[in-house]
């Protein structure tokens, strides 16, 4: 019987070790997500080159119209100011 404890106690304290050892190394075996590439300046070039879609547009706060445009799961913000046009992504 006491061999049995001891047997428990030091199986317990190798858990333990290697629970919290894991928890430490916050292994991830996930991939990295690539940007999709887009112009910052230049709407049209990202329908042509970088072949965007236009999804839609909305007015912004301040009364800039925002295009909207999606290439697979990403999304593209395109304010297109009269001399100047500014894209992003979320």
């Amino acid at each position: 019987m006491v061999f049995l404890k001891e047997t428990d106690s030091y199986m317990k304290k190798f858990l333990t070790i290697i629970a919290l050892g894991l928890l430490c190394n916050n292994f991830s075996f996930a991939n990295e997500i690539e940007k999709p590439k887009y112009d910052t300046n230049n709407f049209n070039k990202n329908i042509i080159k970088y072949k965007w879609k236009h999804t839609g547009s909305f007015k912004a706060q301040n009364g800039v119209h925002v295009q909207t445009l999606k290439n697979g799961q990403w999304n593209l913000y395109c304010a297109i100011v009269i001399e100047n046009t500014i894209c992003w992504l979320p």
